[in-house]
This record gives C-alpha cells, structure tokens and sequence, in this order.
C-alpha cells in the first residue's frame, strides 16, 4: 500500500470512504456502524487505545449503499454478469431457518436495591458465519428492527498487513503499538472478495436477494 493513503493531516472526516484505490475505515468514534472487534465478538470501548494486534478485527456493518459502491468501483461488466448468474441460483435463506430468532429470558431475581428487585435476563441469539481469503469473514445476525427481526450483515477484516493498514495523524500506526487519535484503516477489496460478500448477503432473505439483482444487473 502506498504511504499516500493515510498520516499526517489526510484524516477523512466521514466513517466510510470509498473509491476505485481503496476503501477507507474511521475508528475513531466509540459508537459506529464501523467498530473494533475480538475473536469473540467483544467491542472495544475506546478505539483509540486499542492496539494493533493480532487477536482484533474490524467490524463493519455494511449497508445495501455501501455495497452498490463497491460494485460500482471494482466489478467490470463482466464481473458483474458472472455474479448475477450465481445469485439466480440462491434458493435457501437464512431467515427461513429456526436459528433466525433472537430471545430474552428473565431469570429469577438476584437481589434488591432499596425497592425495586434485580433480574437477570439471559437473551439467546444466533449468527451465520462465513471465512472468506485471507481470514476475512462475514458474519450475519438478526436485529429486531420496529417490528421484526431483521438480518444484519457484517465484514469482519483481521489486524493483518496483508490485508488492512492503520493510520493516525501521526501517520502509520506499527504492529503493536496503539491506533491513536483519529484512526482509521486503509482497505484494497478484491473482485473476488466483494463478489462473496453480495453473495452471502444474498441468502440473508428473498428481498435482499432481490434488491442486490437489481444493483448488480
């Protein structure tokens, strides 16, 4: 990657950008639609000091918007075509399975605090996981929306140099050390890379299978 990507004063104002060279990510809000992750799924409090090792990812949630961009910036006619010949034949989807439920479960209560009585409440949930090249993975989850549960698509990226870069406004953050104050990682998708991702979206339910065609074609 070239160092004209990031340090110095070039710190994007907005969360997400994207172009035909890259894509980049701000960490530096606490509370985003773009979010520091561990294997586990565990958010980081404060992006800023959490360092860039190994063990962490990038969590985005990727909107339909944000995908039409990627097609639009890396996918050639041709790329295209091939995708839209694959997503025809989706015909299974995720939000048909018995795993597409998110419960709560008050448990007993646990104790008191003056008048009122403390409850545990356990909630159960699934996600559909995928690992895409170079450990990059998708990873889908139902949300309740207003009134129903609606699928979520996330693209987790590893704190890995062969696929993310960190920068701040002293510049490139090393492995190791923290990412800093207005951080925010440099992303190069592949074709391949973003065809899965459409694809996997795809099986989340028979409208965003329909609404991706539409992009794509």
């Amino acid at each position: 990657m070239q160092n004209d990507k990031g340090g110095g004063n070039r710190i994007a104002m907005d969360i997400i950008e994207i172009n035909k060279k890259f894509v980049k990510l701000s960490l530096s809000r606490q509370r985003s639609k773009v979010r520091i992750a561990d294997t586990n799924g565990n958010h980081v409090s404060k992006p800023t000091v959490a360092k860039n090792v190994p063990s962490n990812y990038v969590e985005w949630m990727i909107s339909n918007a944000e995908i039409q961009e990627l097609i639009n910036n890396y996918m050639t006619s041709e790329d295209k075509k091939s995708l839209v010949s694959r997503l025809k034949l989706i015909n299974s989807f995720l939000n048909k399975s018995e795993y597409a439920t998110r419960k709560a479960k008050r448990m007993t209560s646990i104790g008191n605090f003056e008048d009122f009585n403390i409850y545990q409440y356990e909630e159960t949930f699934f996600s559909f996981e995928k690992i895409l090249d170079l450990n990059i993975k998708i990873r889908i989850t139902f949300k309740m929306g207003d009134f129903t549960l609606a699928p979520h698509l996330f693209i987790l990226l590893p704190f890995d140099e062969q696929i993310i870069e960190f920068f701040n406004c002293s510049g490139k953050v090393p492995i190791d050390d923290r990412l800093g104050s207005g951080c925010y990682a440099i992303w190069e998708p592949t074709t391949n890379v973003i065809s899965k991702v459409v694809e996997a979206l795809a099986h989340a339910s028979e409208g965003h299978k329909r609404d991706l065609l539409m992009m794509v074609e």
